[in-house]
């Protein structure tokens, strides 16, 4: 018996070394060729979420630490006075909706959401909605990215129109550009340019990152 499990456990070893040495040079080899320059594939934003941050223990890890260290930060709301002196806010309308931005999040959750969307898929989307009857802004949400289609309206490059369609349950709801504020990384592929959006880091690495979840995927294997 003692035999037959260590067979078994150098078979294994054999495997998961061979599999990380693959990796290794998957890995060496995919970063300089994909993830050099602007070289990537169009994977879809629900792809990359997927099969990253949902998947891969690694993506994962890294980010939750990212915007759960972000999210904590403390927040200082300071009002300056006509004279220039400086007081701290921590009561009334303004400190409110700072603290709770809607009635479903407080301030780590709105902005564990926000980080975490755009460390993902490269685009971070705040909609500001107003009272009845009013225009100023009460309530701001966090839109999902992979949910929302940006129409460019026009020919002119520098003087287009935009309108971020938001697809939920089989119902398309327009905003205007005044309705979102839409925080992006730099993307100056072709695709990013025609379709506005930014570009996911999990995009560029995209090759790395199957490269990574093949590699698991094999050890997983092996131990069964």
């Amino acid at each position: 018996m003692n035999k037959f499990l260590n067979y078994g456990l150098s078979w294994i070893n054999k495997q998961a070394s061979f599999a990380l040495d693959s990796y290794q040079d998957a890995k060496l080899f995919t970063s300089q060729v994909y993830n050099n320059g602007f070289m990537y594939s169009a994977h879809k934003l629900w792809t990359l979420i997927k099969n990253g941050y949902s998947s891969n223990t690694d993506v994962y890890s890294i980010i939750s630490k990212i915007i759960r260290s972000g999210a904590s930060i403390p927040y200082k709301i300071v009002e300056i006075k006509a004279d220039g002196t400086e007081e701290e806010v921590v009561s009334g309308a303004f400190y409110d909706s700072v603290m709770r931005p809607n009635a479903r999040q407080n301030k780590f959750e709105f902005t564990e959401d926000a980080l975490g969307y755009q460390l993902t898929t490269g685009n971070e989307m705040l909609l500001g909605k107003s009272a009845a009857g009013t225009s100023v802004k009460r309530t701001i949400h966090v839109v999902p990215p992979q949910l929302v289609n940006i129409k460019i309206i026009g020919k002119d490059f520098f003087e287009n129109t935009i309108k971020y369609i938001f697809k939920w349950m089989g119902v398309e709801t327009p905003y205007d550009e005044e309705d979102i504020k839409h925080i992006k990384y730099y993307n100056p592929t072709e695709l990013g340019l025609k379709s506005g959006m930014g570009l996911s880091p999990l995009q560029a690495a995209y090759n790395t990152l199957e490269a990574s979840n093949e590699l698991m995927t094999a050890q997983s294997s092996a131990l069964k």
